[in-house]
């Protein structure tokens, strides 16, 4: 184990571990040579409560009631055998035992456990699975909550304050500010949803059930612990779930979670051409290797429709630096439709928006002094998806268990918005004499030779989401009216479309009936999408 673990670090990567720290297998050693480790089962009566170690002939003739023990949805505890000792999980075929950690004997074997994984073999990352085994039942007048919250400190001094850990299985609370991240919902499954869902089971396993979970807890990642919102697929081999469906749990998973698993083997080989491009598009996060994660905030999940508690807005602010000066950030703001529901939903971004531009309308006006009390229309949105821009007062219709992504592109006074130096749209400074602008010089101040345009450009991948933090470089050469966008290597080739939107009135040098092109490629002009607006669109597509 300390060559595998010495391996995988020698490749750059923190190596892993999985364990079940609290159970023991039927058929282990520790079953056959240490049954007092064990946690045995409660046999009481309503007059006595836990008589445990009341050994009295009288209360043994009394104990009459064997222990309803709790169940943890999928774990429920109905199938106990004829044993003494507590059968805490199905797992390992056999099924598994608790151990109990009021055991000093127990703790100096987990400790050493620990010692062992950590500091001799040399994983820095440990996930530890079903750890409610610790706290099944009361015991020496201690509640539940008591035992849980003890074991989970204990697991901390164990592993050591820099070792990762990852928590599953475990009640949330007594994880906070202890565990690096933590599983937030029940696991995914292969299928959509079963018929579990009518009979109570909260941690019956399947997709749905777990997205509910993630769009319901994602306020709790980066502040108490990262959320795990367990894994997602690419596959369509051994898979029950849709290519829509697969795509939904793809982006929200990485929308709201902060460490995300795929379950696959990546086998670029085996995969189709749409399940490729799923791999690709991850938002918000990047799918090229060394590139940093975009200062993105989740701001709310909202349902607009009170009715429809399965159809939900996600409101996503993407921060283009970290520059000091306000004057040089930009923020680029997203809205995500999710529709979980098995009927074909429809609803506009009217409520959103209003917030939207009260959030980050009302501290801008433009170079006329306006501000968004001056203007009452909504703003302007790219849908992703289709390709199409639109008005956040139009109906959208989403089908079952589909995910729509839009960019606000203009906001409600009518004034293109996003940020400068992220991938999704780049603000460039133009020298009108003979120089070229990039991202490197947007945040020094203009010269006064120089020509101010703002140039946005929108990069969507095959018509699905948008990826974030893939352009390497953003030129414009205004003698050749042509523009060259470098996109960071990938691990197989894809299709981008490219759009380019700049406000009407400040296209000098750009005139409309001069050709523009992106590397090399015509730009096709699309002077009626937002001419209403005073807006210009190009756009064309790239092999990356």
């Amino acid at each position: 184990m300390a060559f595998i673990a010495s391996a995988i670090q020698e490749k750059g990567l923190i190596p892993g571990l999985w364990l079940a720290p609290f159970l023991v297998s039927k058929n282990s050693r520790i079953v056959q040579e240490h049954p007092d480790w064990l946690v045995r089962k409660h046999y009481y009566d309503q007059d006595l409560g836990d008589d445990r170690d009341n050994d009295s002939d009288d209360n043994s003739k009394r104990r009459k009631t064997k222990a309803k023990l709790p169940g943890l949805g999928c774990c429920s505890f109905g199938f106990q055998d004829s044993s003494e000792f507590m059968l805490a999980h199905p797992a390992f075929t056999v099924g598994a035992y608790a151990l109990d950690l009021e055991n000093p004997q127990v703790q100096a074997h987990l400790a050493n456990v620990f010692r062992i994984v950590v500091q001799e073999w040399g994983f820095k990352m440990l996930k530890l699975d079903f750890l409610f085994a610790a706290a099944q039942q009361p015991r020496n007048h201690k509640t539940r909550a008591q035992l849980m919250w003890e074991a989970m400190q204990m697991v901390r001094t164990w592993a050591g304050p820099d070792t990762i850990l990852l928590g599953c299985g475990v009640p949330l609370g007594v994880s906070f500010m202890v565990v690096d991240y933590c599983r937030i919902g029940c696991d995914v499954g292969a299928g959509w949803d079963t018929m579990q869902r009518f009979f109570h089971d909260r941690e019956y396993i399947s997709c749905f059930n777990s997205l509910t979970s993630t769009l319901a807890r994602w306020a709790l990642s980066g502040r108490f612990f990262g959320n795990d919102p367990d894994v997602f697929f690419i596959r369509d081999w051994n898979m029950g779930l849709t290519l829509t469906e697969r795509r939904t749990l793809m982006l929200l998973n990485h929308l709201l979670g902060h460490l995300v698993f795929c379950s696959d083997p990546l086998d670029l080989e085996r995969m189709s051409s749409e399940q490729r491009e799923l791999l690709g598009s991850f938002f918000p996060w990047s799918s090229t290797p060394d590139v940093p994660a975009p200062l993105f905030m989740i701001e709310r999940v909202l349902q607009p429709l009170p009715k429809v508690k399965e159809l939900y807005a996600i409101q996503v602010q993407v921060n283009a630096t970290q520059d000091d000066d306000p004057s040089q950030r930009g923020v680029s703001t997203y809205i995500v439709l999710t529709n979980l529901s098995g009927r074909r939903q429809s609803t506009n971004l009217r409520v959103m928006d209003a917030i939207v531009a009260n959030q980050n309308d009302a501290a801008d006006t433009d170079e006329h002094g306006a501000t968004p009390g001056d203007a009452t229309s909504p703003s302007v949105y790219f849908h992703a998806t289709t390709g199409h821009f639109g008005s956040a007062a139009a109906a959208y219709s989403l089908n079952p268990r589909e995910t729509y992504v839009f960019l606000r592109v203009l906001d409600s006074a009518g004034r293109l918005c996003g940020m400068r130096t992220n991938v999704a749209q780049v603000r460039l400074l133009v020298d009108k004499d003979n120089a070229a602008a990039s991202m490197s010089v947007v945040a020094g101040q203009p010269h006064s030779s120089h020509q101010q345009l703002s140039v946005h450009l929108i990069a969507t991948l095959g018509g699905s989401v948008l990826p974030t933090m893939e352009i390497e470089s953003f030129r414009y050469e205004a003698r050749k009216l042509q523009f060259t966008v470098k996109v960071r290597p990938c691990i197989f080739r894809k299709k981008v479309t490219v759009w380019l939107a700049w406000k009407t009135a400040e296209q000098e040098g750009m005139q409309a009936d001069m050709p523009l092109s992106l590397n090399g490629r015509a730009l096709q002009r699309h002077p009626a999408l937002l001419a209403g607006y005073g807006v210009s669109l190009a756009s064309c597509s790239l092999d990356v």
